[in-house]
């Protein structure tokens, strides 16, 4: 979270949150899906969620990537 708030701290978001949170089958990377609302996309009482999937080294803790993750 704290990498996701420094990297993207002058956007503007709302609503963070942690989405999903998965362990690689080779158990190497932790798979972490953030939720959030960009500030301003409030229309007629919804909101367009987006999210992004991180790819954390399971033993470093260092981010590896960080990609869109679109849902259906």
């Amino acid at each position: 979270m704290d990498y996701f708030k420094d990297l993207l701290k002058d956007t503007g978001y709302e609503s963070l949150a942690l989405e999903e949170l998965e362990l690689s089958r080779d158990e190497h990377y932790w798979l972490i899906t953030i939720g959030y609302t960009k500030s301003g996309t409030i229309i007629l009482g919804s909101s367009t969620r987006m999210y992004k999937l991180f790819k954390i080294d399971a033993e470093s803790g260092e981010v590896v990537s960080m990609k869109i993750r679109i849902v259906p």
